[in-house]
């Protein structure tokens, strides 16, 4: 059986700038799946004059409503957020098993944190995106929640990132786990093919 013949669940995980929406669409395309982008989705509410944690609520519920019609029309599904919370994964876990999807959870991994805050400061950011390790996300008014330094400058701001992305609630089962500083090439061949080996 292809891919393509597969219905598949992916949830992507991994600190911003760790390289899941690339990953994820470069996956879609291979296996014709749909991607729910949780930045897009919050972005959009923020523009809406919504506070963080109002634009925060309803972009997990709109993402499962989305996701749910998609897999109801008998489609494959990439969530595309950071996946940090056990609720997160676990809603995943069953919406996958509700509509028989194949579950599987990609997790982006990259060590160096030089090269995470490159990647932050030089991606053409969305509205609810970090602008780097030491700045954060916009406030509602559109300005940036933390002042724009170097991580190493701001060593309370990184240890909170580190702290907040360090621990990812895996699941016990499904997981594939990518090096992300290697080439996305290299990266979807691998979770294509460990997708068919687990």
């Amino acid at each position: 059986m292809s891919l393509t013949d597969r219905r598949l669940f992916i949830q992507m995980s991994g600190c911003p700038g760790s390289g899941k929406s690339t990953l994820a669409k470069a996956l879609a395309d291979k296996i014709e799946a749909v991607i729910i982008d949780h930045d897009k989705i919050k972005s959009f509410l923020l523009d809406s004059n919504l506070s963080f944690s109002q634009s925060a609520k309803l972009t997990y519920g709109l993402q499962w409503v989305l996701a749910e019609d998609i897999m109801r029309q008998n489609r494959s599904v990439i969530i595309d957020s950071a996946c940090n919370y056990k609720e997160t994964r676990d809603d995943g876990i069953e919406l996958a098993k509700k509509y028989n999807h194949v579950y599987r959870y990609v997790e982006c991994q990259v060590d160096d944190l030089n090269i995470i805050d490159e990647r932050l400061q030089s991606r053409d950011r969305m509205r609810s995106q970090r602008s780097g390790i030491a700045s954060g996300p916009d406030d509602p008014e559109g300005q940036s929640s933390f002042p724009s330094s170097s991580y190493a400058d701001n060593s309370i701001e990184a240890a909170a990132f580190i702290h907040n992305f360090a621990s990812p609630s895996r699941p016990e089962s499904g997981v594939i786990n990518i090096d992300s500083t290697k080439s996305f090439q290299e990266c979807v061949h691998t979770v294509l093919k460990r997708i068919c080996a687990l």
